[in-house]
């Protein structure tokens, strides 16, 4: 009997047709380099603490290299491969997504050989030549996008623009301590939280069964329907745009409970209550958590803020990470032929997240035990890469299957 991992579905392509169709469908090239990242930002830590390795002190070229890389590789991997699919306008040509790719893999070199500075301001020319590539397909689109997508587009706005602001701090120009607190925040919250609440809105009631209050009938003009939802995910935008800029100018505590409370009140509006949300299954149950896990994370962390940065890491482990992974994994194996495999219990997904939870679990110990910090920071370390080695052993050879319907 085939494996779990073996069941029927369309066949690697050869490398230079992989290559030509990675160009349209970005996923498939910007996912496995997102992985790649995603491993080398948490190997600074056991890198500095255990061989003494620091071009750049983790502290910086950490956060930087997992929210640069990692996911900005998965959210321009999937936003370049499913807009102009949304829109029926032409893909992304070999160039575009070459230079997109080749950019990435540069942002994530800089940081790690400590050039900060560059990094950002490359990572930021990026994010905006990215959106300019899909600005000018808009003209010729036959549909428009689901109205969620609003809060993607905003998102990956505000991570440019941080990181340009961080990026000018960096090569010397002086700035206010508000407004660099501000582009931190854009880069470091704002790029994964609002992307994944607009596509969240989008895909996530499809886990469950249920349809999607962001699809809508197709359109060229926008509709009475569309316009409203796109001015509730324009207001969700606004309110977490805000919640940063409150926070930046000292006021933590209340710009993080407005943060937590846009996000479960956008949820409630976007996703239909239903007894379905509690379907079982490995790809329901991790989204599920992940939802839990970044609500209950940005809450913790603008109420105890001694503890903020451990208790962010509940967000960025375990809802923007363990999110990016189950999206990941229902991208790649849908577009394989092979997404019965996520119908009941998916054996490598199930596995990454109790890896995901542990070091969850070590990354905060390594906040409330000092002394054993080092330690601590390693071992989350070690776990977070199991995760992305368990996924990776089990999904990331089928990027280069072609889709079923092609």
């Amino acid at each position: 009997m085939a494996g779990e991992n073996e069941l029927p579905g369309t066949k690697p392509l050869p490398w230079m047709e992989w290559t030509r169709l990675s160009a349209g469908e970005p996923y498939r090239i910007l996912f496995p380099l997102g992985l790649f990242l995603g491993a080398l930002g948490v190997a600074v830590w056991p890198l500095f603490f255990f061989w003494g390795v620091a071009w750049a002190p983790p502290p910086i070229s950490h956060p930087r290299i997992l929210i640069e890389g990692f996911v900005g590789s998965f959210v321009l991997g999937f936003l370049g491969t499913s807009v102009p699919r949304l829109l029926e306008v032409k893909r992304l040509s070999p160039w575009e997504t070459g230079a997109v790719t080749v950019a990435i893999l540069a942002v994530g070199l800089l940081h790690f050989f400590g050039v900060a500075g560059w990094g950002d301001g490359l990572f930021g020319i990026t994010l905006l030549f990215f959106l300019w590539r899909l600005a000018i397909r808009f003209p010729s689109r036959k549909d428009n996008p689901p109205p969620s997508f609003v809060l993607a587009l905003f998102g990956v706005l505000g991570a440019g623009t941080g990181a340009l602001v961080e990026s000018t701090e960096r090569m010397g120009l002086t700035l206010s301590p508000c407004l660099r607190q501000l582009g931190l925040l854009l880069l470091y919250q704002g790029l994964p939280l609002l992307p994944i609440l607009g596509v969240g809105a989008f895909i996530l009631p499809r886990f469950y069964g249920l349809p999607s209050r962001e699809t809508l009938p197709e359109a060229r003009i926008p509709t009475r329907a569309w316009i409203g939802r796109a001015l509730a995910a324009l207001a969700a935008a606004s309110s977490l745009f805000a919640s940063f800029a409150w926070e930046a100018a000292g006021a933590s505590w209340r710009g993080g409970l407005l943060r937590a409370g846009t996000v479960v009140a956008y949820l409630l509006f976007a996703i239909p209550a239903s007894r379905e949300l509690f379907a079982r299954g490995t790809v329901a149950g991790c989204a599920r958590l992940s939802l839990l896990l970044s609500v209950l994370g940005l809450l913790l962390a603008s109420l105890s803020l001694p503890l903020r940065a451990a208790w962010l890491h509940l967000f960025f482990l375990g809802g923007a990470g363990l999110l990016i992974l189950t999206v990941g994994a229902r991208v790649v194996l849908g577009f394989s032929g092979r997404g019965e495999l996520l119908a009941g219990r998916y054996g490598p997904l199930s596995q990454a997240k109790w890896w995901i939870l542990g070091a969850i679990l070590l990354r905060v110990a390594a906040d409330v035990e000092p002394a054993r910090r080092d330690l601590l920071l390693s071992g989350a370390s070690l776990f977070w890469l199991g995760a992305l080695l368990l996924w990776s052993w089990a999904v990331l050879p089928k990027v280069r299957c072609p889709d079923a319907e092609d």
